[in-house]
């Protein structure tokens, strides 16, 4: 009976490892691309809160907590029903991989006095593999049935919605190229001349009237 109850906890566990394995794979790589997401975008305010607006530390944790998070819903559905623990493991992972970009980011460009764009990739790695292994650890775990862990990843992702466009005044949200906070003046003119180039493509489109078809300039 032991050797049987050994077998099949050891076969979840594999299971579990093989699901966060997956899970730093998809952050890795959707994170990455990410980070120009905004750019891409043309600084279009409304997906602002799921891309980083600008070169901040607090806004570089996107790159993280929201591929994050959406590969946690789809590993809920394949055994969070089973597993009581399963949003305080994501929870503490999630919350792991800020702390862990801070740690790193911030010793390094004490140390060298600059940052590195290959160490901030490397960091960012570092830091999704902390996250999932803690995740690892807490899902193997004894069960918490405490529902106060859903709460803070729900309010982590209220927090990087509300920041983004309301950031508080600290050197978390600074930008250290502009010296500005979310989004910078600079990007709302380039919006702001997207919107005056539709504009003028709207203005100059031909319209159906009665009498046939005629251009309209307003």
């Amino acid at each position: 009976m032991n050797e049987k109850i050994t077998r099949n906890r050891s076969m979840s566990d594999v299971r579990i490892f093989a699901w966060e394995l997956a899970g730093f794979a998809f952050i890795v790589i959707l994170g990455i691309p990410l980070h120009s997401g905004f750019a891409w975008c043309g600084h279009y305010p409304g997906i602002a809160w799921l891309t980083p607006v600008n070169e901040s530390t607090w806004e570089h944790f996107k790159l993280c907590f929201w591929p994050g998070l959406v590969f946690a819903l789809v590993e809920m559905k394949a055994f969070g029903a089973t597993a009581d623990s399963f949003w305080r493991a994501k929870a503490l992972g999630l919350l792991s991989m800020p702390v862990a970009i801070i740690l790193f980011f911030y010793g390094y460009t004490a140390f060298l006095g600059h940052h590195v764009l290959a160490a901030d990739i490397l960091i960012f790695i570092a830091a999704v593999a902390i996250g999932q292994a803690i995740s690892y650890r807490f899902l193997k775990s004894a069960a918490s049935r405490s529902r106060w862990w859903s709460t803070v990843v729900t309010a982590l992702a209220l927090a990087f919605v509300w920041f983004t466009y309301d950031p508080p005044r600290l050197f978390l949200f600074k930008d250290p190229i502009t010296g500005e906070y979310g989004i910078s003046e600079q990007q709302d003119q380039t919006l702001g001349a997207a919107r005056d180039i539709q504009r003028k493509v709207e203005d100059s489109r031909f319209v159906k009237a009665d009498r046939g078809l005629f251009a309209i300039k307003k």
